[in-house]
């Protein structure tokens, strides 16, 4: 495991990152002393402030194998002097979480030698190379239908778009259809036939980093505990190519850290505005893509400009008003606060959030029988903890009968319990809840009128006073 030193001098902060290095898969430890962390760089990742009170310069002669800086605005002027003395990236703080996942697929993409080659496709070409993936596989991606785009099985290449902000629908529904037949049933015959997806291959393409991240959450969900055969025959056999995201107001993706993550991906598609960087990131990949004469060997100047690409894009569109990692802390916290009530005061309990949402997976099963009342099918659809009877048990009891407490409910799901289970927040920040909710009730507006509101409770909490 690789091994992190991070640094800053407020202690609330180094401890925020600390825990969020640990969730991206590092073993972490902070110091708010540049003194004391000294000696403890040498040959590890450094995460650290550049101020009045951390010296970036003193920390790289301690000879980290590569450093991160966040760099006080008063200091601006010794970001590329950071670089020039060895540093691996520096951002005018605070570090943004998805800025510094970039500059961790910076440097492990060095030291594990990804990808594993990198290729360039013309604008001009994408139709004609979604046709040579058609040729090998299926094929899903985003397709403009009369609704908006969604995730759908292509027929014509030239309706494929990759250029886009959100899809409605996000693409699990290739995986967890929307509707589908778990089993036939003949009560006259007392047969009984269980419906197998079977396993098709196919290509995922122009994936979102954050709905990329939303997989990989359901991946953990579907296979923990009791696994689930449809969703898994489905996933089986998936080739993932991920496109760059065209953020909009309502994403928070580089605030949770889900921007440009390499995780999961076969290949990636870099944004080049008239043509699109091809970075093949696995040995499947490189396979599924060998033999497409509309790839071609990418030159220096394509490379470069992908990393000033990413840099930009790295820019969160929402300022960075909470530690993603703290999260779960928080909701502990606000459990009773008041602002359940405000926000349930607004909703509409339409659904129309979970509906939209990469990471939910509550759902209904029903029979449906014929008029004969012989022959039937039972069928299993998407339902949402929003809806007003989604708690009415049998009895007729509704324990969850009030808005603000299926408000959240919902909010909690994503950002404690699921947390507390497998280790990350299901919210990856794909902003659709609050782009098409009609009441414009955004889970970011919560999570930082919480922040702002607990934040010194929040402090002890998390310092252990």
């Amino acid at each position: 495991m690789q091994e992190v030193v991070v640094v800053f001098s407020d202690p609330f902060t180094a401890e925020g990152y600390r825990r969020f290095m640990e969730s991206q898969g590092f073993s972490a430890s902070a110091f708010c002393s540049q003194e004391e962390a000294s000696a403890a760089v040498k040959g590890k990742l450094l995460i650290a402030e550049h101020s009045d009170c951390v010296d970036g310069f003193a920390l790289l002669k301690g000879e980290p194998e590569a450093a991160v800086f966040g760099v006080d605005v008063a200091k601006a002027q010794d970001v590329a002097a950071l670089k020039d003395a060895g540093a691996l990236d520096a951002f005018i703080a605070p570090l943004p979480p998805g800025a510094l996942v970039e500059a961790l697929n910076q440097w492990l993409d060095n030291s594990e030698g990804t990808p594993k080659a990198v290729k360039v496709l013309s604008r001009d070409d994408l139709a004609d190379f979604v046709k040579a993936l058609m040729e090998k596989r299926s094929v899903y991606a985003p397709v403009e239908t009369r609704d908006g785009l969604k995730f759908l099985k292509v027929d014509d290449p030239a309706a494929v778009r990759i250029t886009y902000t959100s899809t409605v629908l996000p693409p699990k529904r290739v995986f967890a259809p929307e509707e589908e037949t778990l089993l036939r049933f003949n009560l006259k015959e007392k047969a009984v036939e269980a419906v197998d997806p079977g396993i098709e291959p196919k290509v995922l393409f122009g994936v979102h980093p954050c709905d990329m991240q939303a997989i990989l959450r359901l991946d953990w969900a579907f296979t923990h505990r009791n696994p689930e055969a449809n969703y898994i025959h489905r996933r089986k056999d998936t080739l993932i190519i991920g496109v760059t995201c065209v953020p909009d107001e309502n994403c928070f993706c580089q605030n949770l850290g889900t921007w440009n993550t390499r995780e999961g991906y076969d290949a990636f598609l870099v944004d080049l505005g008239d043509r699109w960087l091809v970075e093949i990131l696995t040995e499947r990949g490189v396979v599924a893509l060998s033999g497409i004469a509309h790839l071609k060997d990418a030159a220096a100047e394509d490379v470069q400009k992908a990393k000033v690409v990413k840099r930009q894009m790295a820019i969160p569109q929402r300022p960075v008003t909470f530690q993603p990692a703290l999260l779960p802390t928080l909701m502990e916290m606000a459990e009773h606060d008041k602002t359940w009530v405000d926000v349930g005061n607004r909703c509409f309990s339409c659904g129309t959030c979970t509906l939209v949402c990469p990471t939910c997976y509550c759902f209904n099963v029903e029979d449906v029988v014929d008029i004969k009342l012989e022959k039937g099918e039972r069928v299993r659809r998407w339902d949402s903890c929003q809806l007003s009877t989604f708690t009415v048990v049998a009895t007729g009891e509704n324990f969850r009968k009030e808005r603000e407490s299926r408000v959240r409910h919902r909010m909690y799901r994503k950002y404690y319990w699921l947390a507390q289970r497998f280790g990350e927040t299901f919210c990856v920040g794909c902003g659709r809840c609050g782009r098409y909710c009609v009441a414009n009730i955004h889970p970011y507006d919560i999570a930082t009128k919480l922040e702002s509101r607990y934040c010194l409770t929040l402090t002890d909490a998390v310092l252990g006073k």
